[in-house]
Protein backbone atom coordinates (compact mmCIF):
# COMPACT_ATOMS: atom_id res chain seq x y z
CA UNK A 1 0.00 0.00 0.00
CA UNK A 2 0.85 3.26 -0.18
CA UNK A 3 2.61 5.08 2.09
CA UNK A 4 3.30 2.43 4.75
CA UNK A 5 6.61 3.44 5.16
CA UNK A 6 7.04 6.80 7.06
CA UNK A 7 8.63 8.80 9.19
CA UNK A 8 6.74 6.97 11.60
CA UNK A 9 8.17 3.84 12.25
CA UNK A 10 10.87 4.02 9.39
CA UNK A 11 13.64 3.75 12.27
CA UNK A 12 12.04 0.67 13.65
CA UNK A 13 13.16 -1.22 10.24
CA UNK A 14 16.20 -3.84 10.99
CA UNK A 15 17.09 -4.78 7.40
CA UNK A 16 18.81 -4.32 4.51
CA UNK A 17 16.64 -4.29 1.53
CA UNK A 18 13.27 -2.55 0.16
CA UNK A 19 11.66 -3.80 -3.03
CA UNK A 20 8.99 -1.72 -3.61
CA UNK A 21 6.25 -3.61 -4.82
CA UNK A 22 3.29 -1.54 -4.25
CA UNK A 23 2.84 1.98 -5.79
CA UNK A 24 4.91 4.80 -3.32
CA UNK A 25 4.82 2.33 -0.30
CA UNK A 26 7.80 4.18 1.49
CA UNK A 27 7.55 8.88 2.02
CA UNK A 28 10.39 10.97 0.84
CA UNK A 29 11.02 11.41 4.78
CA UNK A 30 11.42 7.81 4.96
CA UNK A 31 13.61 7.30 1.55
CA UNK A 32 16.10 10.04 3.42
CA UNK A 33 16.46 7.77 6.47
CA UNK A 34 17.00 4.32 4.75
CA UNK A 35 20.04 6.18 2.77
CA UNK A 36 21.08 7.10 6.29
CA UNK A 37 20.80 3.67 7.85
CA UNK A 38 21.86 2.12 4.66
CA UNK A 39 19.00 0.42 3.37
CA UNK A 40 18.95 -0.16 0.13
CA UNK A 41 15.46 0.64 -1.71
CA UNK A 42 14.38 -0.77 -4.75
CA UNK A 43 12.41 2.16 -6.25
CA UNK A 44 8.61 0.93 -7.32
CA UNK A 45 8.90 2.35 -10.71
CA UNK A 46 12.14 0.65 -11.38
CA UNK A 47 10.96 -2.63 -9.09
CA UNK A 48 7.39 -3.11 -11.10
CA UNK A 49 8.72 -1.29 -14.68
CA UNK A 50 8.44 -4.93 -15.98
CA UNK A 51 4.29 -4.99 -16.56
CA UNK A 52 4.08 -1.50 -17.74
CA UNK A 53 6.93 -2.30 -20.41
CA UNK A 54 5.06 -5.28 -21.58
CA UNK A 55 1.57 -3.61 -21.60
CA UNK A 56 3.59 -1.13 -23.87
CA UNK A 57 4.78 -4.04 -26.08
CA UNK A 58 1.38 -5.33 -26.48
CA UNK A 59 0.12 -1.42 -27.92
CA UNK A 60 2.84 -1.83 -30.18
CA UNK A 61 1.85 -4.82 -31.35
CA UNK A 62 -1.89 -3.90 -31.80
CA UNK A 63 -0.70 -0.51 -33.64
CA UNK A 64 0.94 -2.69 -36.13
CA UNK A 65 -1.21 -5.61 -35.92
CA UNK A 66 1.97 -8.00 -35.46
CA UNK A 67 2.46 -10.90 -33.19
CA UNK A 68 5.56 -11.51 -31.01
CA UNK A 69 6.51 -14.90 -29.44
CA UNK A 70 6.65 -14.65 -25.70
CA UNK A 71 10.62 -15.65 -26.00
CA UNK A 72 10.92 -11.97 -27.65
CA UNK A 73 9.16 -10.50 -25.57
CA UNK A 74 11.03 -11.79 -22.66
CA UNK A 75 14.29 -11.12 -24.72
CA UNK A 76 13.06 -7.18 -25.33
CA UNK A 77 12.48 -7.26 -22.17
CA UNK A 78 15.27 -8.06 -20.97
CA UNK A 79 17.32 -5.59 -22.99
CA UNK A 80 15.46 -2.63 -21.69
CA UNK A 81 15.81 -3.84 -18.28
CA UNK A 82 19.55 -4.47 -18.68
CA UNK A 83 19.70 -1.30 -20.52
CA UNK A 84 18.22 0.55 -17.39
CA UNK A 85 20.41 -0.80 -14.79
CA UNK A 86 22.61 -0.01 -16.59
CA UNK A 87 22.61 3.52 -16.40
CA UNK A 88 21.13 3.46 -13.23
CA UNK A 89 24.08 2.20 -11.44
CA UNK A 90 26.72 4.69 -13.70
CA UNK A 91 24.28 7.04 -11.63
CA UNK A 92 24.18 5.52 -8.19
CA UNK A 93 25.94 7.06 -5.34
CA UNK A 94 25.92 6.80 -1.79
CA UNK A 95 24.41 10.49 -1.39
CA UNK A 96 21.35 10.33 -3.54
CA UNK A 97 18.50 8.28 -3.01
CA UNK A 98 17.81 5.45 -5.74
CA UNK A 99 14.25 6.82 -6.15
CA UNK A 100 16.17 10.23 -7.30
CA UNK A 101 18.48 8.41 -9.77
CA UNK A 102 15.41 6.63 -11.35
CA UNK A 103 13.36 9.78 -11.69
CA UNK A 104 16.64 11.38 -13.25
CA UNK A 105 16.85 8.30 -16.22
CA UNK A 106 13.18 8.95 -16.82
CA UNK A 107 13.83 12.80 -16.88
CA UNK A 108 16.76 12.03 -19.25
CA UNK A 109 14.77 9.25 -21.25
CA UNK A 110 11.75 11.86 -21.54
CA UNK A 111 14.32 14.71 -23.04
CA UNK A 112 16.04 12.16 -25.59
CA UNK A 113 12.46 11.28 -26.67
CA UNK A 114 11.23 15.09 -27.20
CA UNK A 115 14.59 16.24 -28.52
CA UNK A 116 14.36 13.35 -31.22
CA UNK A 117 10.83 14.07 -32.33
CA UNK A 118 12.36 17.87 -32.37
CA UNK A 119 14.67 16.86 -35.38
Amino acid sequence: MELQINQDNVQDLNCRLIAEGANGPCTLEADKVCLDKNIEIIPDVLCNSGGVIVSYFEWLQNRSNDYWSLEIVEKKLEKMLEQTFLKFLELKNRKTTNRSVVYKLGLDNLLNAYEVKKN
